[in-house]
């Protein structure tokens, strides 16, 4: 149950400046504009409410001009006018839905080294196998994960099933006399930082030799993705489904890379460059805040509003 008094605390306590018309009602749960049922919590930023909303709270935006003082008589919803509805929702959403560990849990058949150190309030799931590794406080671990030795995941952070953390990764040279390959032993680390989030499925190996393959804060790392020996993610980058950052590439802080994306080994993209899906990154980006499409990709003119694209501050 939503409160509709929480709902009004939650606005106050973060400052949040509002305006309430229609009747006070609590709800049942979350709702989504592309199903909606009633007696549930909504946002809608358009400009066009829909008509079948009913007995709901719903989150609307400043540029929304269809309200006057008779609206708290004859609505049969309450809107709240705050100035990102979005935003808001998704606040409330965590609020109610946290994706963080608060109580500490082990799952059964999860095996830890007896040297992994792990933070206050943990949830690690079943069928996890953990290393020498250091993990945060209030992190959650999902099922079937396995993170090696020489990993630190970072407070707040949540790595999804059946992803493995710290693999050794493939570099190799020939070896012409033996007419055989000789596979370099990865001896490196992982290091991820705070509030990260890992999909599942999502493999990140470890650097080759000194070096760390290192997650900025606030990362987030969508599920299916692989991320080479050495790979630099910069702070709050969001990699979508099903990318590929080839080894010892880096990643500028702020960028976005569209599903099935491909970085190069060795590449270098700067920062919020965003990056279409499916294209293939075979030459390093220098210039911040431009768009890349295509395979190879080519430049094209960066437009305010992508599809599909987060907007960052």
């Amino acid at each position: 149950m939503i409160i509709f008094s929480e709902i009004i605390k939650f606005l106050e306590d973060s400052k949040t400046e509002y305006k309430v018309y229609g009747k006070q009602i609590d709800c049942i749960n979350f709702g989504s504009m592309k199903k909606i049922i009633p007696n549930s919590l909504y946002y809608f930023s358009g400009k066009d409410l829909p008509c079948d909303i009913t007995d709901s709270v719903v989150l609307v935006g400043k540029n929304l001009d269809t309200f006057d003082d008779t609206f708290d008589d004859t609505s049969i919803n309450t809107y709240i006018i705050v100035a990102e509805p979005q935003l808001i929702f998704y606040k409330l959403m965590r609020s109610y839905h946290s994706p963080i560990a608060h109580n500490s849990s082990i799952g059964k058949h999860t095996q830890i080294a007896e040297e992994a150190i792990i933070g206050a309030h943990h949830n690690i799931g079943d069928f996890c196998k953990i290393g020498k590794a250091v993990i945060g406080q209030h992190c959650l671990i999902g099922t079937n994960v396995v993170v090696h030795d020489n990993v630190s995941i970072g407070d707040y952070s949540v790595i999804q099933d059946n992803t493995v953390i710290g693999a050794q990764g493939m570099a190799w040279v020939w070896d012409e006399q033996n007419q055989c390959k000789v596979i370099q032993p990865q001896i490196g680390g992982v290091v991820i930082e705070s509030q990260v989030m890992v999909g599942s499925n999502v493999t990140i190996a470890r650097g080759s030799v000194s070096e760390d393959t290192v997650i900025h804060q606030g990362a987030v790392i969508a599920h299916g993705s692989q991320i080479g020996h050495g790979v630099r993610v910069g702070k709050q980058v969001h990699i979508s489904n099903n990318c590929t950052i080839a080894g010892n590439a880096q990643i500028g802080g702020h960028s976005f890379l569209g599903a099935g994306s491909v970085v190069v080994s060795h590449m270098r993209i700067a920062e919020r460059v965003t990056i279409g899906a499916g294209a293939v990154i075979n030459k390093s980006i220098e210039t911040d805040s431009v768009t890349y499409i295509a395979m190879p990709a080519r430049q094209i003119p960066s437009q305010m509003n992508l599809n599909g694209v987060p907007q960052q501050g």
